[in-house]
C-alpha cells in the first residue's frame, strides 16, 4: 500500500495547494491512505506568517472524506510546529479538533525566526545548531503527538555549512529514547530527495539508530506542498527502511498506529 502521511495544502501558510487537487494527484499515483497535515505555527507580531483556518480546513477535508470515499483514505491530520515554546496554544488546539493523526515539528528556535529565515554566520552557526539539539528535545517531550517529522531539518537551510545530526550522538539518543518511551515514532521525510539533497529527513543512520534503540513505528512522508509533488520518491522510502532493517511502516487510524510489511 502507498501512503503519504505528511501533505499541506493552501491551509499552511507556505502553500496554496486545493484538497481537490491534492486528493485526485494522490488517486491517480495509487495512493491508498493520505494525511493532510497542515501547519500550526502559532506567531509573534514579527513573524511573517498566521495560524491556520483550523475550522474551514476541518470541515473542507471532511467534505473530501465523504467525495473521496471508496477511493482513498483521508486523514485529517496536523503538524504542530515549537510545542515547546506554545504548549498552551497547541494544547488548546488538540483539545478542540479532534485530529487523527499529529506531527510534532521544530521549524522556529525560540524567540526567533524560522529556520529557513536566519542567517548563518561562522560566528552563530554552531549555537544555533547546539539550540536546535536542546529544543528538539523539549520538543519530543511534548505530551500528546503520533510522529516527530524530519529530525535533521536545518540541513536544509544551513548553507554553506553542513549540519549532521550525528555531530550529537548523546542528545540525539535521548530524542529517539524520549519518543519511544511515550510510544510515538519518528517520520521519514522524503522531501530531501527531491530537493537535491541526495537523502531524506533523517539520514538513513539515524533510521538504523532507531532501529537498534528498540523504535519501531515509522511513517512517510512527501512533506508535499504542491498537488504534483503528492507521493514523491515513496518507492525510494520502502527501499530506504528495508536498507536500516524495518520490515514495516506505520499507518494511523484515529491516532492508532497500524503497522503494514513493506
Amino acid at each position: 500500500m502507498l501512503t503519504d502521511y505528511h501533505v499541506h495544502s493552501k491551509y499552511s501558510f507556505d502553500s496554496e495547494a486545493e484538497i481537490d487537487k491534492i486528493i485526485e494527484s494522490a488517486i491517480n499515483k495509487g495512493i491508498g491512505k493520505i494525511a493532510i497535515t497542515d501547519h500550526f505555527d502559532p506567531y509573534e507580531k514579527d513573524r511573517t506568517y498566521e495560524v491556520y483556518d483550523r475550522l474551514a480546513c476541518k470541515e473542507e477535508i471532511f467534505l473530501a472524506k465523504e467525495k473521496y470515499r471508496g477511493k482513498i483514505d483521508i486523514i485529517y491530520g496536523i503538524e504542530l510546529g515549537q510545542v515547546h515554546t506554545y504548549e498552551k496554544e497547541c494544547t488548546d488546539l488538540l483539545n478542540k479538533m479532534g485530529y487523527e493523526f499529529i506531527i510534532c515539528s521544530l521549524h522556529n528556535l525560540r524567540g526567533d525566526l524560522d529556520l529557513y529565515y536566519l542567517e548563518y554566520t561562522q560566528d552563530n552557526y554552531k549555537t544555533y545548531m547546539d539550540n536546535y539539539m536542546s529544543e528538539l528535545l523539549e520538543t519530543a517531550n511534548f505530551h500528546d503527538y503520533d510522529v516527530l517529522a524530519h529530525l535533521d531539518l536545518p540541513k536544509r537551510y544551513v548553507k554553506p555549512f553542513a549540519f549532521d545530526i550525528l555531530d550529537y550522538p548523546v542528545i540525539l539518543d535521548k530524542v529517539l529514547k524520549t519518543a519511544i518511551e511515550k510510544g510515538r515514532g519518528i517520520e521519514l521525510n522524503l522531501s530531501g530527495l527531491r530537493q537535491g539533497l541526495g537523502e531524506p529527513l533523517p539520514k538513513i543512520e539515524v533510521l538504523k539508530r532507531y532501529k537498534e534503540l528498540g523504535g519501531e513505528i515509522i511513517t512517510l512522508g512527501s512533506d508535499a506542498h504542491y498537488p504534483g509533488h503528492v507521493g514523491a520518491n515513496l518507492e525510494d522510502g520502502f527501499e530506504i527502511l528495508k536498507e536500516a532493517g524495518f520490515k514495516y511502516f506505520t499507518v494511523y487510524e484515529n491516532r492508532k498506529p497500524q503497522f503494514i510489511k513493506i
